[in-house]
């Protein structure tokens, strides 16, 4: 039986849930009152069409709060809703418990949904997210108590927990509590936690693992006995140690992730730390990279890259002003032409990606365009250039072609380009590894 033929028929009917599918596209009868999402520029909401989900069928349910709190109503009821049953009792209650951990310091999974703990309330939901669309349910079991909100604008994410965090501060507020104090020794092992850690949600042996990049969460020494932790989309922290290897905020952070308030490391068999898990995200484990792998690498490497490349638009310059001021020809020209070459190829390939990333990120998301396949083109042909350009340092070298200063450069631009070539393989990005 199809997915969405059997969600309806076990779940959707028995719950009077008559607003919501799994079908893309919707029925008409649905589709006629499906809300829009919008993408918010230039002070203007503009209306986007509905969204057909790749990864069907998680993220392409469309539903209403209505029907959202008939399906709540029957988990806090153990699968009973009305006269109608979708679970016995048993079932429920093992679904609505704990079956996996990464840590046992941290929330887990339970079947379908994780866990939370907020303001001394135990919580299970779960998340969505489309380009569009950004929801989130959670039930609080010993309250009877379930919240659902969906948001409809691309940058709405942090909405759905700010708005929770806000509700359980009002409805179930705690003291204030003393910030909490590191324990002794901390700042003789600090440094055993500082590194890069790489999500494991995250691609491997394709293009897409470049964008691991751009989630890690670097983690340094700080003062006063604390880590430091920054990460894109989620801030910056402090935090003391307050027993082995489990983190408490050390002041009140401001994060658009309400709900990371704690962070626990894991070690392996020697005792070194390999992985960092927030407390109340047991979605995402997160995996201690190489040097190599880090930001703190790869960025200054790219800065360093990109600069040489640039400083090669002065031998063109130079090549103009030798032939206006002397008619003979200066040796090693055709070695800068090549290397040259080879640098705006590869600047052209690295803004086209950022032009790509950043314009038109849904046809990425949802395919493999024929631009990103042009450019990875462009990079193949570029590392064609630079095997050439190597050999061609011996010669500048051994033939004392222009200056020293001159042969200086023009190997530390051959050497960026191999270095480039190097990343752009541990990326995935050189050759069409889709």
């Amino acid at each position: 039986m199809p997915f969405d033929k059997y969600v309806e028929e076990k779940i959707l009917l028995p719950l009077s849930m008559n607003n919501s599918s799994f079908q893309q596209p919707l029925s008409p009868r649905l589709a006629s009152n499906m809300s829009n999402g919008y993408l918010y520029s230039n002070n203007a909401f503009t209306a986007q069409p509905f969204e057909n989900v790749q990864v069907w069928p998680a993220g392409s349910m469309s539903t209403t709060s209505e029907d959202m709190a008939k399906f709540m109503i029957a988990h806090l009821q153990n699968g009973r809703y009305g006269n109608s049953s979708i679970l016995n009792e048993a079932t429920a209650q093992q679904m609505h418990s704990q079956l996996f951990t990464n840590d046992p310091k941290v929330s887990g999974w339970t079947y379908g949904f994780w866990e939370m703990r907020l303001n001394n309330q135990s919580m299970i939901g779960h998340g969505g997210d489309t380009i569009l669309f950004h929801t989130l349910m959670e039930l609080l079991p010993e309250q009877n108590l379930g919240i659902f909100v969906s948001f409809n604008e691309q940058a709405s994410e942090p909405a759905g927990g700010e708005l929770l965090q806000i509700f359980m501060d009002h409805y179930y507020p705690v003291p204030s509590q003393p910030l909490p104090k590191s324990i002794p020794g901390f700042e003789n092992n600090s440094s055993r936690f500082a590194g890069s850690y790489r999500p494991t949600r995250s691609a491997y042996t394709n293009f897409e693992k470049v964008s691991s990049l751009f989630q890690e969460v670097q983690v340094n020494p700080g003062p006063n006995s604390t880590l430091l932790t920054s990460q894109p989309g989620v801030g910056q922290g402090q935090w003391v140690e307050v027993t082995p290897l489990e983190f408490r905020p050390a002041e009140n952070m401001s994060s658009p992730m309400l709900f990371f308030d704690g962070l626990v490391f894991g070690q392996d068999g020697q005792g070194n730390i390999n992985h960092l898990f927030y407390v109340n995200n047991p979605t995402t484990a997160y995996e201690k990279v190489a040097w190599y792998d880090s930001t703190n690498f790869n960025y200054p490497l790219l800065g360093a890259c990109v600069l040489l490349f640039l400083s090669t638009l002065f031998w063109p310059i130079g090549f103009l002003f030798n032939r206006c001021h002397t008619k003979s020809e200066k040796p090693g020209r055709v070695h800068r032409w090549v290397a040259g070459a080879a640098c705006m190829l590869d600047l052209l390939f690295m803004a086209g990606l950022v032009a790509l990333s950043a314009v038109a990120p849904m046809s990425i998301i949802y395919g493999i365009p024929s631009s990103l396949s042009a450019h990875l083109a462009i990079a193949i042909v570029a590392a064609v250039l630079v095997l050439s350009s190597t050999a061609l340092v011996v010669l500048a070298w051994k033939d004392s072609y222009w200056s020293i200063d001159g042969r200086v450069h023009y190997t530390l631009v051959v050497l960026a380009l191999l270095a480039f070539i190097w990343w752009l393989n541990n990326w995935n990005l050189l050759g069409f590894r889709f």
